[in-house]
């Protein structure tokens, strides 16, 4: 009969010595601090000593002090102007710039509006371009023609292809773009006599954005004529 030796496992131990290495190295780190604390005490006081002063120990000892309290009111004073000023400062204008988008989202829906019965009677495509016309110009009405209806100077063509394309109609996520859609929008208003030229608008006959829209619902918002 064949003897079976029992192969006894060996165990392995494993010694952390995270926790005492780390100790080590903050009491090493201290040490060092208070040494380097110390030797430059001595060494500022051995070079006021070399420049002249009866009393180094004295007047180091003051400069650090007022160094500290400096540094104390300095820290106390920009905390005070950070938490009592700016902080109020930048919430106003976080919550301005809030009010103002906010504002523009809403200009620019209540532009973009069109009575249902006209709206009704349009396709997408016009129905895009009426408030197309109607956003471009209720942003020139609103701060870019003088009271003649001249464009401002130094303020861009706003039924530019350009300009029209950077625009985005409520509801869309995208710009215009510079498209066949953008480009319609200067020689429309050229031809129905909104645009005098370039950069002058007919304040006269259409003194504001209601007399555009009726022009774009006379085109575009009509009912269809069926002649049997």
């Amino acid at each position: 009969m064949n003897n079976v030796a029992a192969v006894t496992p060996q165990i392995t131990e494993v010694h952390n010595h995270n926790v005492s290495s780390r100790s080590g190295m903050v009491f090493t780190w201290f040490l060092v601090a208070i040494l380097s604390v110390i030797l430059i005490w001595y060494a500022a006081v051995f070079v006021l000593g070399r420049a002249g002063f009866k009393q180094p120990e004295e007047v180091l000892a003051q400069a650090m002090f007022f160094f500290i309290t400096g540094a104390v009111f300095l820290t106390g004073g920009l905390w005070i102007v950070n938490h009592f000023i700016m902080t109020p400062i930048l919430s106003h204008k976080q919550v301005m710039a809030e009010i103002m988008r906010q504002y523009e989202i809403d200009r620019l829906k209540v532009a973009q509006q069109l009575p249902p019965e006209a709206a009704s009677r349009m396709t997408t495509e016009d129905r895009r371009f009426v408030s197309l016309v109607k956003m471009v110009m209720a942003g020139a009405y609103e701060n870019r023609l003088d009271e003649d209806g001249n464009l401002i100077r130094g303020r861009s063509e706003p039924w530019s292809r350009r300009s029209v394309g950077e625009l985005t109609l409520y509801g869309e996520q995208k710009p215009i773009g510079e498209t066949v859609l953008a480009g319609r929008v200067k020689p429309w208003l050229m031809e129905q006599g909104i645009l005098i030229d370039d950069r002058k608008v007919d304040r006269v006959t259409f003194p504001d954005l209601i007399e555009v829209e009726a022009a774009l619902i006379r085109e575009f918002g009509q009912p269809i004529q069926v002649n049997l």
